[in-house]
């Protein structure tokens, strides 16, 4: 999920030692290199998906029945508190927004309709101010949390509301052009992306590959590739700790904001 080109290099070695530590524990087979190619909503997690990171929404939405939870990263950035994330409201640095009400009748870029942290996430925050009405004076569609921070930055938008990891690895990664964007505000929390395997995963695989992910902050290698993921520990969620993110949707539609708009 958090993929971009400078982010490559550590996922690969992160794979490649999670790989050789499954291989002690006697799981063969596995694939040789991770798909950094892969939507990051993808339309399905199918059978020959070993190991993958989604978006918890699309989780418990389109992608239903398709995984199996491994564990939640614990990530050490502003936003997350223990296996739990937020979503960021970004605006360019310039702009004169000060409060979330300021926001009425803005364009806001939207990543994705799945998106718990693209639309989901503010949709929860936005439906406490928004009187049952619609809010925002335009929704931009952009395909990409990489794509809404560059309308905002570009002024293409005003707005945009991305995962607090991804705004962390960007601020890490390409400094210059967060400098041209500020945190104006952040939403309600809710479980952060969780690294899962395909439901037709043998079981055996299964307890293999979530021993490891526990495992790995324990040593100097996989704390190191942890840290580079931003990752400083793991914790073995569930799918029922994952109903917040349903309860929020609930939420707003009881407030009368059932869509992002």
């Amino acid at each position: 999920m958090y993929n971009i080109a400078e982010m490559h290099p550590v996922y690969h070695a992160f794979w490649q030692s999670l790989r050789r530590r499954a291989g002690r524990r006697g799981v063969t087979g596995l694939p040789e290199a991770l798909d950094l190619a892969a939507p990051a909503v993808p339309e399905r997690i199918g059978p020959e998906v070993v190991f993958t990171q989604v978006c918890g929404f699309p989780l418990l939405t389109r992608l239903r029945g398709q995984a199996a939870i491994l564990v939640t990263p614990v990530y050490d950035v502003p936003g997350c508190e223990g296996p739990t994330h937020t979503a960021f409201f970004i605006v360019r640095d310039d702009s004169p927004f000060v409060r979330l009400e300021d926001l009425r009748g803005s364009r806001i870029a939207c990543n994705s309709l799945l998106s718990n942290s693209g639309m989901n996430l503010p949709r929860r925050t936005i439906a406490d101010i928004a009187n049952g009405k619609p809010f925002f004076g335009e929704r931009l569609m952009t395909g990409s949390h990489t794509a809404s921070i560059a309308a905002v930055a570009e002024g293409r938008a005003d707005v945009a509301a991305v995962d607090c990891v991804t705004d962390a690895v960007f601020r890490r990664h390409r400094p210059g052009l967060m400098a041209r964007i500020r945190i104006l505000a952040r939403s309600v929390p809710s479980p952060s992306l969780p690294f899962v395997t395909s439901s037709a995963t043998d079981p055996a695989t299964v307890d293999a590959l979530r021993a490891c992910l526990l495992e790995m902050p324990g040593d100097d290698e996989g704390r190191a590739l942890c840290a580079g993921l931003l990752i400083r520990g793991f914790e073995g969620l569930g799918e029922p700790d994952y109903q917040p993110i349903l309860h929020h949707q609930d939420q707003a539609a009881r407030l009368g904001y059932g869509e992002l708009q």
